[in-house]
């Protein structure tokens, strides 16, 4: 009987580090991922803004800014998904190396909280990257004349005030939403939980 107990926690321990291993993995994974909506966005954004201003496309300009939140928003949910599987990291390594409490990656960075703040502050970076560019298609909205056609209340001055105004102000509200805790804790107010 002693030694299938002794099995088991054996399997145990090796599931437990199998399972150790595949988030670390998925934690890799996904910030590869986000890195490539990044660049996605900004240079995906960035030509299609060159080509509205270059030939006149200036309808582009009302679709890009969803555009632009779509990926602020999948490089968000992919941050939120490498900060759970560090939560959950955090308290393995709580868990199972009791006796040395400052053994750990993720529990590391939460007793040296300027040490994360530096991931923080290239998450706000990127993200404000982005948002500028964001502003450059409310810029576009504004400065274009969309001429007559078939909608003619698109070229309104009155529409594109109103467009670009709605823009501006759920661009801003999700950049805001998005980057909280990364200006809480770039500046020193709110260590990593």
């Amino acid at each position: 009987m002693q030694e299938s107990s002794g099995g088991d926690k054996g399997c145990e321990w090796d599931l437990i580090l199998e399972e150790f291993r595949s988030l670390r993995e998925e934690e890799l994974g996904k910030m590869d991922k986000q890195y490539k909506i990044l660049a996605l966005g900004v240079s995906g954004t960035g030509t299609l803004l060159g080509l509205a201003f270059q030939y006149s496309l200036y309808p582009l300009f009302l679709v890009l800014p969803l555009i632009i939140l779509s990926f602020m928003s999948l490089y968000h949910w992919e941050r939120l998904s490498i900060l759970n599987a560090a939560e959950y990291i955090r308290g393995l390594e709580g868990h199972f190396i009791k006796d040395y409490p400052e053994s750990g990656w993720e529990r590391w960075l939460k007793k040296h909280p300027k040490k994360c703040a530096v991931y923080a502050f290239t998450e706000l970076v990127s993200t404000f990257c982005v948002f500028c560019i964001y502003l450059l298609c409310i810029y576009g909205i504004l400065a274009s004349d969309f001429g007559t056609g078939s909608f003619i209340f698109i070229g309104s001055l009155r529409f594109r005030y109103l467009a670009s105004a709605f823009y501006f102000l759920l661009g801003a509200l999700i950049f805001l939403i998005f980057n909280y805790k990364n200006l809480k804790e770039c500046l020193g107010l709110n260590p990593v939980e």
